[in-house]
C-alpha cells in the first residue's frame, strides 16, 4: 500500500493524530506527559512550527499545527522519534512506540479551524473520561480559559481573535462554543476526509496547486509564468490610488483597504514573478490558499464593477510604464 501524500506549503494548518501501537499506552504516568511535552516545546523551537491545541490521552494524542514555512514531516519525524527513544529509555524497552505513521490532515482555516479546536478540546468528554473539557488537565482547553498560565509554545492568541476583540469576552465566548458539542456535520467531515478537510474550492485548490504539480515533478516556481514588475512597486501605486500605507495595506480590514489588498493581490499575481506562497508572505496573510481565494472572488467582482475595472486599467497601464524595456 501507497503511503498517502503529505501536502506541506507555507502556512498550512493540520490536525494530526497518532496512536500507540496495538491501542497501548503512550504516557503511563505525569512523568511521561512532563516528557511529552517537553519534547513538543523543544521541536516547536527547533523547527519553527505553531501549536494551537493539543489534547493528550492515555493512548493517543491530537495536536493543532501550523507549519509558518512548511517542513511538518521534519518536525513530526524529530517528535515522534525523539519522545519514543526517551519513553523506551525510561521504561526500559525497546521497539516502536505508535501503531504506524502518524495521521496528518490538512485543514482550511476559516470554517474548520475553531471547529477542530472545539473536536479537539472535547475529546476526553467524548471518551467519558470527564463530563467538560475543562475537568481534564491534559487538554489546552484550560489554557484558553486561563492564557496567563498557558506555556509559552501553546499560541491561543489567534484561535482567541475569533471569538472577541477582548481576551475576556473571547474566553467566554471560545468557552460556550466547545460547551455546545461537536455539531453532526463537522463529524462526519472528519470520518469522510482523511486527507484534506474543508470546501469543495479549498480541496480543488490543494490537488491543483499542491498534488498534481508534485506527482508531475513540477517544481512549483516553474509552474508559474515569470513577470515583469516588482512587488514594490504595486505595493506603492496600490497605496497611492487608495490613499493608505503599506502598513495599513496588512493589517486593517475595513472595506476600502480589503479592496486595496485585492487589488494588490490581482495584479501582483499577473504583473510580477511572484507565486500564491510569496504574494501571502509579501502582504502578511495566513498562507497561499487566501491568496488563491482572493484571486476567484475578485475576477468575479471585475466582471461586475465597471468602475473597478477602469481603475484595475489605470493601475496596469501604470505599472507597464515603469518597467524598463
Amino acid at each position: 500500500m501507497t503511503r498517502p501524500l503529505r501536502i506541506e506549503f507555507d502556512g498550512a494548518w493540520y490536525h494530526i493524530i497518532n496512536r500507540g501501537q496495538d491501542r497501548r499506552k503512550i504516557v503511563r504516568s505525569d512523568s511521561d506527559r512532563k516528557r511529552f511535552f517537553n519534547t513538543l516545546e523543544e521541536t516547536i523551537e527547533t523547527y519553527g512550527i505553531e501549536v494551537h491545541a493539543f489534547s493528550l490521552m492515555n493512548n493517543h494524542y491530537h495536536l493543532l499545527i501550523r507549519t509558518p514555512n512548511a517542513g511538518l514531516s521534519n518536525a513530526m519525524r524529530h517528535f515522534n522519534g525523539v519522545y519514543t527513544q526517551r519513553c523506551n529509555i525510561a521504561w526500559r524497552k525497546d521497539g516502536p512506540l505508535y501503531k504506524g505513521r502518524y495521521k496528518a490532515i490538512l485543514i482550511e482555516e476559516d470554517d474548520y479551524l475553531i471547529q477542530l479546536v472545539r473536536y479537539i478540546h472535547l475529546n476526553p468528554v467524548k471518551a467519558n473520561i470527564c463530563k467538560k473539557a475543562q475537568n481534564h488537565p491534559w487538554t489546552s482547553h484550560k489554557c484558553y480559559l486561563n492564557p496567563k498560565n498557558a506555556p509559552n509554545w501553546l499560541n491561543t492568541n489567534h484561535v482567541l481573535s475569533r471569538f472577541g476583540k477582548t481576551t475576556k469576552t473571547a474566553i467566554k465566548h471560545m468557552n460556550n462554543f466547545v460547551q455546545d458539542g461537536v455539531p453532526l456535520w463537522f463529524s462526519e467531515d472528519l470520518l469522510k476526509n482523511r486527507i484534506v478537510l474543508g470546501s469543495e474550492g479549498f480541496k480543488n485548490w490543494v490537488y491543483n496547486n499542491e498534488v498534481k504539480i508534485r506527482k508531475k515533478g513540477i517544481s512549483k516556481s516553474d509552474a508559474i509564468p515569470k513577470g515583469l514588475v516588482p512587488i514594490k512597486k504595486v505595493l506603492e501605486n496600490v497605496c497611492f490610488a487608495y490613499n493608505i500605507k503599506q502598513k495599513e495595506l496588512k493589517t486593517n480590514t475595513d472595506r476600502t483597504t480589503s479592496q486595496a489588498r485585492s487589488v494588490t493581490i490581482f495584479l501582483a499575481r499577473q504583473m510580477t514573478n511572484l507565486n500564491q506562497r510569496q504574494i501571502a508572505k509579501a502582504l502578511d496573510l495566513s498562507n497561499e490558499y487566501t491568496v488563491a481565494k482572493s484571486l476567484e472572488r475578485f475576477k468575479a467582482k471585475l466582471n461586475q464593477d465597471k468602475h473597478l475595472n477602469v481603475l484595475v486599467k489605470k493601475l496596469t497601464h501604470k505599472l507597464m510604464s515603469i518597467v524598463k524595456p
